[in-house]
């Protein structure tokens, strides 16, 4: 895993029974000293076929708010999970809320850009999700400002690639971490992107097969060039991602300082560090 840059102490990736792509996207150092406190920011795809053993470890890590990015159809579709079952809180905050976005039509229009249009396409439907993921981004933040440093949050949508790749990317640029570790931390993901035949042919169909399901695959890869040029056209549009997320979002300046000053753990730690070693033991 070293080539994707592992600038962490503990063990990135955990295990979580029926649950796909699940790893701590803390741990990277940030630009003006410290690093993003660990155990504490969580990713993963959907939590549907979760397991008893897979909630019981969500419990241990301590789990207290679960932001479910998935669109109204796509829960209609798959169902939610009791996040009470682990002692958390769902918050349903989808990037796309727009019921046509999950008509076969505008499946394949989307769909499309990921398996016709190279990098481009990905970056193209990375700014559909940019362009409205603004709800969400404002939600999460608000969120961790007013939870405890000791309640860790999970963030997901189906396969944990696009729609949480792109939220787990701003806010770490936004704590200061930089590009290179950000969109490594995103290329990551690629590993955990094994599809099945079947789960082929059901993608497929939920386009009326306007996409053959040979085409399919080509959306689960994650190249570094596709986050890192969504990155840069947030800057070309903004500035920065915090003016990205001060004149568009809603996020005030002092809001994302504190922001920082909540996630960046700096040399010595303070009163966090006993809670934080132990657990890391998990």
């Amino acid at each position: 895993m070293k080539r994707y840059g592992a600038y962490i102490n503990v063990s990135r990736f955990l295990a979580v029974d029926g649950v796909r792509n699940f790893r701590d996207f803390g741990g990277y150092p940030v630009q003006d000293g410290g690093i993003v406190r660990e155990r504490i920011l969580f990713r993963s795809g959907d939590l549907n076929n979760i397991t008893e053993e897979g909630e019981t470890t969500l419990q241990r890590l301590r789990i207290a708010d679960v932001f479910d990015l998935r669109s109204p159809p796509e829960v209609q579709k798959k169902g939610i999970i009791d996040a009470s079952r682990f002692g958390a809180v769902r918050h349903h905050i989808p990037v796309f809320r727009n019921e046509n976005y999950y008509t076969p039509e505008g499946l394949s229009k989307r769909w499309k850009l990921y398996t016709t249009g190279g990098i481009k396409g990905f970056v193209e439907a990375y700014w559909m999700i940019i362009s409205q993921c603004h709800n969400t981004l404002r939600q999460i933040i608000t969120i961790l400002l007013q939870r405890p440093i000791s309640k860790p949050v999970l963030i997901h949508c189906t396969a944990g690639k696009d729609r949480t790749g792109i939220i787990c990317a701003v806010l770490l640029s936004a704590l200061g971490v930089p590009d290179d570790i950000v969109v490594r931390d995103y290329a990551v993901t690629e590993l955990f992107m094994n599809v099945t035949e079947e789960q082929k042919r059901e993608y497929s169909l939920r386009t009326n097969s306007l996409i053959a399901p040979s085409a399919i695959e080509s959306m689960f890869i994650s190249k570094p060039e596709a986050m890192q040029l969504s990155l840069n056209k947030i800057r070309e549009m903004y500035g920065s991602i915090p003016e990205f997320l001060i004149n568009k979002v809603g996020i005030k300046e002092e809001q994302l300082d504190a922001l920082r000053e909540k996630l960046v753990c700096r040399k010595g730690g303070g009163s966090d560090d006993k809670w934080m070693s132990k657990l890391a033991k998990l």
